[in-house]
């Protein structure tokens, strides 16, 4: 009861999405964050955003407790200059060989990844030379974008290749013809950002 806490708070996408939260992951979320919050000593904010959240629906938190801290992003990775040679050894083992478009983050609905699948399916109407890359982890109820990859007219265009090594993913940030974040909620939304430090293109909803 002595010990002084410190908890950061990425996101409260649970609040605003619950359905798209197993119920039993909802419930612990719910618990431990509000647990968090209550009794500890000082509260880090990855954004105004997010700060406000916990305002919102936390309205007995003092603004005082809270403090702002952004992310920051590895230069070591996403600022270097362009290395071809490994851009295409990455390209052959994911198996892209057109000009793509990237995505990075979780694979769940709040990412908004069918209605980008949707967008590609009408773009490749006018731009065949393209593929669609999401790069992710499977997180809460992925099923539906698998599913809708799968599925897709266009589905040996859409590659999946799960988490990859961050030094793998600089350089398929850097050979991408643009980076695109449709999600429908973030805290901060990191790859953003690391998108900018590689110099390309941003799509953001």
């Amino acid at each position: 009861k002595n010990l002084k806490t410190v908890v950061t708070i990425h996101d409260l996408a649970f609040k605003y999405f619950p359905d798209n939260f197993p119920a039993a992951d909802l419930r612990k979320l719910n618990f431990f964050s509000g647990y968090a919050i209550r009794n500890s000593e000082k509260i880090i904010a990855v954004s105004e955003s997010t700060k406000q959240d916990i305002l919102k629906f936390f309205p007995e938190i003092e603004s005082e407790k809270i403090r702002v801290i952004h992310h920051g992003f590895d230069a070591d990775i996403f600022s270097l200059p362009r290395d071809l040679e490994k851009e295409n050894e990455i390209r052959e083992k994911l198996l892209i060989k057109k000009e793509y478009l990237l995505y990075v983050g979780a694979i769940q609905p709040r990412k908004n990844l069918l209605v980008l699948i949707e967008a590609f399916e009408k773009l490749k109407r006018t731009r065949s030379n393209i593929q669609l890359v999401l790069a992710g982890e499977k997180a809460w109820k992925w099923d539906k974008v698998i599913e809708k990859a799968a599925q897709s007219l266009h589905a040996k265009d859409i590659i999946m290749p799960g988490k990859l090594k961050f030094t793998d993913l600089g350089h398929l940030m850097r050979g991408a013809g643009v980076f695109i974040l449709p999600s429908l909620y973030e805290g901060f939304g990191i790859p953003i950002l690391e998108a900018f430090a590689s110099r390309i293109p941003v799509i953001s909803a």
